[in-house]
């Protein structure tokens, strides 16, 4: 499958795998599963309670308003608070993501909800025009997402402090050896972590050049280590 190239805020591109159509869409229809158990659990909470005179036109439209306005705002709300996944995305482990590498914005969201929402009724006359979209776009994107400056990617499952570089057989006596890393950023050493785990999978030399550059230039550091050694000892201070 093709990758999604995201020029990170450092201007280091990093290679994502796109979701593909199947798991969007799956992650679609769990949400609908937890829309529709939001409104079975409202509908029995209703019908077992005497709080609302249903008889009463107000009460009416305070219920009906109650139960769909969180439906209709359902993927815009989730994807804002949960940082670009909804319930349906977090089970599949997509996520909406910037092209341009920063946190997508409220604009940004709103953008792709906005559009979506004309994207899912035009798609019963147009035989699904995000469907047609993210299969022929270059970064697998419906139109919400061109609008936006978004797309959406696999993540990597979770890990554990072992899984990661940062498990190293290190003894008590450790002595760390660039005590400048302190004047990196925590979102500084997360780049680190996914370039470098980037390079180990491909060899890409290119990327983790640009990449130990950035961190000289911001640091001050002067080594002659290779990049890779370089980034591993500066993973491990």
């Amino acid at each position: 499958m093709d990758s999604v190239a995201i020029n990170t805020t450092q201007n280091v591109i990093i290679d994502y795998e796109p979701a593909g159509l199947g798991n969007r869409i799956l992650a679609g229809l769990l949400d609908s599963l937890f829309k529709a158990a939001y409104v079975i659990t409202w509908v029995v909470v209703l019908i077992s309670s005497k709080a609302f005179d249903v008889r009463s036109q107000t009460a009416i439209i305070f219920i009906i308003t109650l139960i769909t306005l969180p439906l209709f705002l359902y993927d815009l709300l989730f994807e804002i608070f949960m940082q670009g996944q909804s319930l349906g995305k977090k089970i599949m482990k997509i996520k909406v993501v910037k092209l341009d590498g920063t946190q997508p914005s409220v604009a940004s969201y709103f953008l792709r909800w906005l559009i979506g929402l004309l994207e899912n009724n035009a798609a019963i006359f147009y035989c699904g025009i995000a469907v047609v979209t993210i299969a022929a776009s270059k970064n697998r994107q419906r139109l919400g997402d061109m609008a936006g400056g978004t797309t959406v990617v696999k993540i990597k499952a979770e890990v554990t402090l072992k899984d990661t570089i940062l498990h190293a057989e290190q003894s008590e006596a450790y002595k760390i050896v660039f005590p400048d890393v302190a004047k990196l950023s925590e979102k500084d050493v997360e780049l680190m972590k996914e370039v470098h785990e980037f390079y180990k999978k491909v060899g890409n030399n290119e990327t983790l050049t640009k990449l130990t550059a950035k961190i000289k230039e911001k640091t001050g550091i002067r080594t002659t280590m290779r990049d890779h050694e370089f980034i591993a000892t500066l993973l491990k201070d």
